[in-house]
């Protein structure tokens, strides 16, 4: 009995040190790995030359922007994007004087007094920076808004052009985003393989492989039908004499091409009359170093995470 006990613990041990050995092994390669992949991702990043403060910046940017929500439409927005435009109106001239009311001040304190000029300098700065703010999002709030006579905005609170003209630019936003998810949305195609492999003839496999990925297009098909009915509503009210003479009609989605995901298709172009305007190419999507970058910098940081664990 005894002896049998100790040919048990005997083996256990034995186990639990091959056990052990595997798994210091384990640890070696991984921690090579990670070595290895972090010397990589240094110089990978150092290669790029841009700090890493403007790449997290970047990074931060770039998720905000992949992850916004899609606008919708609504039959206020254009009541509402008028509005905002006022309210930031008011608020650059509130900022504006209260730059010449600290200046004022500042200019009227005698150098000696150095607190009480930094104080208002630090307030001046402040002021300052608000304005910049509030301005940069005035612009791009009339760049939505699009049409001329942005002196005259009251008027334009329930202008049916200038309706259809924001549902359009929304509609349209949620086209793009439908298209990428129709296009790159990998839990489907897994879905409908999965489903597949419990078909039994080839012919059934392949009807109900086409049909899973194609669920959707129908819907995206009647988005784009909606969004050429608002650019036929435009039409008509221009027409009618009610947009402005200088107002550009957007141009029409092709059902048939909007698939094939070309980059000369009128989707991923701007649209002047939907108030587009490129301007800026954000360092993230347009600079090839800050890419590199980015991905350099997540991957460091993964590796030191790896580490510590």
């Amino acid at each position: 009995y005894y002896r049998r006990l100790f040919v048990l613990d005997c083996q256990l041990i034995h186990l639990e040190e091959i056990s052990l050995a595997r798994l210091g092994a384990w640890l070696v390669r991984r921690s090579h790995a990670c070595a290895k992949r972090l010397e990589e991702a240094v110089a990978n990043l150092k290669k790029c030359g841009i700090d890493v403060g403007t790449l997290r910046s970047q990074w931060r940017a770039q998720v905000k922007a992949q992850t916004e929500k899609a606008p919708r439409q609504s039959k206020n927005i254009a009541d509402h994007a008028v509005e905002k435009v006022i309210l930031e109106r008011a608020k650059l001239e509130d900022a504006a004087a209260a730059i010449v009311t600290l200046e004022t001040r500042l200019s009227a304190i005698p150098c000696e007094e150095e607190e009480a000029r930094e104080a208002v300098g630090l307030d001046l700065q402040s002021a300052r920076a608000t304005s910049a703010r509030v301005s940069a999002g005035l612009k791009t709030m009339e760049k939505a808004l699009g049409i001329t006579g942005k002196q005259q905005l009251a008027v334009l609170k329930g202008d049916p052009y200038l309706r259809a003209r924001m549902n359009a630019r929304a509609l349209r936003s949620r086209i793009r985003a439908r298209i990428i998810e129709h296009k790159f949305e990998r839990t489907k195609i897994e879905r409908a393989f999965h489903r597949q492999m419990q078909r039994h003839t080839e012919e059934k496999n392949h009807a109900h492989t086409n049909a899973s990925i194609h669920r959707r297009k129908g819907s995206i098909v009647a988005l784009i039908r909606k969004f050429n009915k608002l650019v036929d509503d435009m039409k008509d009210l221009r027409r009618d004499g009610k947009a402005p003479t200088e107002s550009k009609l957007p141009r029409k989605l092709d059902s048939a091409k909007i698939f094939r995901l070309d980059v000369d298709d009128d989707l991923w172009q701007d649209d002047p009359g939907l108030g587009d305007d490129a301007g800026d190419v954000p360092g993230w999507l347009g600079n090839d170093k800050i890419r590199d970058g980015i991905v350099a910098m997540l991957e460091q940081d993964r590796c030191l995470e790896e580490e510590e664990r």
